[in-house]
């Protein structure tokens, strides 16, 4: 086998390791053909070195490490003499994985699929862990190499380092515990941390909680009320800023109900505006524990000059409170079905806005039965929230009317546009639904170039005033060129020009027939030729008046035949700058 595949190749080769019989090791046989046609170099090279090399770099005592064959034949193990079995006298072959005397190697064999893998398993009541992995030797020899080891016998060292830290980790305790509540003891520590917390109120860095506490009661009251000084603060300004922040003037007004409610510790809160055409408060949004409450249909809007505790307190500028019982006809009883309770404690806030105008309500809901309604220490912070919310909610409703404004301007605009041309009419205002129908489609789209193309609110405002005002430059674009009932029509219909280009064609064409007949041609030829030049003039010039009439649209063959005409020529006499402006010439 080794000569012939030696004579097959030129450069030097190994055969697949095998049994060498007399011997009764394992190896491989060296080959190199020589110059000499017919003559192979050859030598047999045993494994025994390297399983004697595995047997020495053991990592630990119950180690095992073999290299093996597809088939499952073992190359390489550390006990060299378990690799040739006996079958008959004087009948060797190569030992098998569960054939090398190793419990555990035997137990893998049964179910060990041959791709490089981590292992990790359980044998004989203890846990082993390992791998395999496949070398791709060249000639096209796959062979594998297996490791396996105890896990307590790997990780011998690392637990003894872990029981030494615990045992030392114990000693430094035991020794810090009695220094540690020494410091404790001092007085001085609480008060120098207060004393930073303050510095760090001053900077407005609300970002650590105060957590000090004493055993003296007076340093103990400053912590909690420096604690809740700190909050405070920080829960204004964050509210301050994300109201201020917020454009939309319905996401305003569900925040700062949502806020209230969280602040306030009510079980519900009702927003209520101020409605100056129908002169009534209208309710709004409404919060109610960790939900919104989006339908208020069944809420009765309270007319300004009604007889109604809402009405009245929207006249005062302090907050009134009032009561709803099951027992008493009040239009505000819904409000109970929705609280599911009998019995409604309601705290009203009016929000005034810059000019110390009333545009609304904010009312906050106790149960009867809540723990929160007699939590009066938020009180003033939610009127002071309140108060503020009241300034934003006018500054986006301004915005709103400024934008409303804004749009009616570029309607109007966009009307006075279409309304110059009867034959484009309507242009204006239908290019804004085509374009939101297309950008609609192409956010909708999951697949394509547009799959991650996504407008915000934004950019949807933004292309719905550019679709409104995209023709604005019509406003000064002289009549003749809006108002075109054809493509050449100008101040006039420039097709009467090209008529006159035409006849002029036809005439040229005459005049050659009857100057080649005057030279002797032959007349019936000509004629011929003459008709058919006269019919194509004819044809082009139809072809012209159709495609004047036609739409804005105009497919590549007729432009191609457009192009064509527009290479006839005819010969001129007069110079075509005379009578013109310097402009034209």
């Amino acid at each position: 086998m080794w000569y012939t595949q030696a004579l097959e190749e030129p450069a030097a080769s190994s055969t697949a390791p095998y049994l060498f019989y007399f011997i009764r090791q394992v190896g491989t046989t060296l080959t190199l053909q020589a110059p000499t046609k017919g003559i192979v170099i050859a030598a047999d090279v045993t494994l025994g070195q390297l399983s004697n090399t595995l047997r020495q770099n053991t990592i630990t005592p119950n180690t095992k490490i073999v290299v093996f064959e597809k088939n499952g034949d073992a190359l390489v193990y550390g006990d060299i003499n378990r690799l040739i079995i006996e079958t008959t006298e004087n009948n060797f072959k190569i030992a098998k994985l569960d054939e090398l005397g190793s419990d555990v190697l035997a137990f893998l064999s049964k179910d060990l699929q041959l791709v490089s893998q981590p292992l990790n398993f359980m044998f004989d009541q203890q846990k082993w862990l390992g791998a395999i992995r496949e070398m791709n030797i060249p000639e096209g020899l796959n062979l594998f190499v297996l490791m396996v080891s105890p896990e307590d016998e790997l990780l011998s060292t690392a637990i003894k380092i872990r029981d030494q830290s615990i045992l030392l980790a114990a000693i430094i305790i035991l020794i810090a515990i009695p220094i540690i509540w020494l410091f404790a003891r001092q007085i001085s520590n609480p008060i120098r941390y207060l004393a930073g917390e303050a510095s760090l109120i001053s900077r407005f860095d609300f970002s650590s909680p105060i957590t000090t506490r004493s055993v003296i009661t007076e340093v103990e009251e400053l912590a909690v009320a420096m604690t809740m000084m700190k909050s405070t603060i920080s829960q204004f300004l964050s509210l301050i800023h994300s109201l201020a922040g917020e454009q939309n003037l319905d996401d305003l007004l569900q925040s700062t109900t949502q806020q209230t409610t969280q602040i306030s510790q009510a079980d519900a809160a009702l927003t209520y505006l101020y409605d100056d055409q129908k002169h009534c408060l209208k309710p709004s949004f409404m919060h109610m524990g960790t939900l919104d409450v989006k339908n208020l249909n069944d809420l009765p809007e309270i007319p300004f000059s009604e007889d109604n505790e809402l009405a009245q307190a929207l006249k005062k500028k302090e907050s009134s409170q009032i009561e709803l019982s099951a027992d008493q006809p009040n239009p505000l009883n819904p409000l109970l079905d929705k609280l599911e309770t009998d019995a409604v404690k309601i705290i009203a806030l009016p929000l005034r806005n810059r000019d110390e105008e009333t545009i609304g309500l904010l009312c906050l809901l106790y149960k009867k039965q809540s723990n929160n309604q007699n939590n009066e220490e938020h009180l003033a912070f939610v009127q002071q929230l309140s108060d503020f919310a009241a300034v934003s909610l006018e500054s986006r409703q301004l915005l709103m009317m400024q934008k409303a404004l804004l749009a009616s301007f570029i309607k109007l605009i966009a009307g006075a546009i279409d309304s110059k041309s009867p034959y484009t009419g309507g242009h204006c205002a239908r290019v804004p639904e085509i374009t939101k129908l297309i950008a609609q489609a192409a956010c909708n789209s999951t697949t394509g170039p547009y799959k991650e193309f996504e407008l915000d609110a934004d950019q949807w405002e933004s292309l719905h005033i550019a679709s409104w005002l995209h023709d604005c430059g019509k406003v000064t674009t002289p009549e003749y060129v809006v108002d075109k009932s054809t493509k050449l029509e100008t101040i006039y219909d420039r097709i009467h020009e090209i008529r006159m280009c035409v006849e002029v064609l036809k005439r040229d064409a005459e005049i050659d027939y009857w100057q080649q007949i005057s030279k002797g041609a032959d007349p019936d030829s000509l004629r011929i030729n003459l008709e058919s030049k006269l019919q194509q003039l004819d044809d082009d010039f139809a072809f012209i008046a159709e495609c004047n009439e036609g739409g804005e649209f105009m497919a590549p063959e007729k432009i191609q035949h457009l192009t064509e005409i527009a290479e006839y020529t005819w010969e001129r006499t007069l110079d075509d700058r005379l009578g013109v402006s310097w402009e034209e010439s």
